[in-house]
């Protein structure tokens, strides 16, 4: 599940920050919410502080996944750093958005937008 389709980039905030990006599975539900949670939890811990969720070819998260990259976020941010999702559909960041706040998650629509 974890592949990081781009590499480590000079696209972050600063000159010496660097978004990690996370590709998000097509569906996390109850099946794999346990394998995502475990491998994104170590990406944050590796990868941070700055990390891209790539959801451009994500269709559901779970209520419990949701509020799981929330508190990843939160986490981030205390470390100085943040949290993006790339590419999410309007109805995926409507369904996000009811469980969850987006204010300490920063959304666009590609990862070229991640420097602006």
């Amino acid at each position: 599940m974890e592949t990081e389709r781009i590499s480590r980039r000079n696209v972050g905030p600063g000159k010496s920050g660097q978004w990690g990006i996370y590709e998000v599975p097509k569906r996390v539900d109850a099946f794999n919410f346990e394998d995502f949670s475990e491998q994104l939890k170590n990406y944050v811990n590796t990868k941070g502080p700055w990390v891209a969720l790539d959801c451009s070819t994500t269709t559901f998260l779970s209520l419990i996944a949701i509020k799981f990259i929330s508190e990843q976020a939160d986490i981030l941010v205390g470390k100085n750093g943040g949290m993006a999702i790339i590419g999410p559909t309007e109805k995926l960041k409507r369904q996000i958005s009811i469980y969850a706040t987006l204010d300490n998650i920063m959304v666009v629509s590609d990862p070229e937008k991640l420097s602006s």
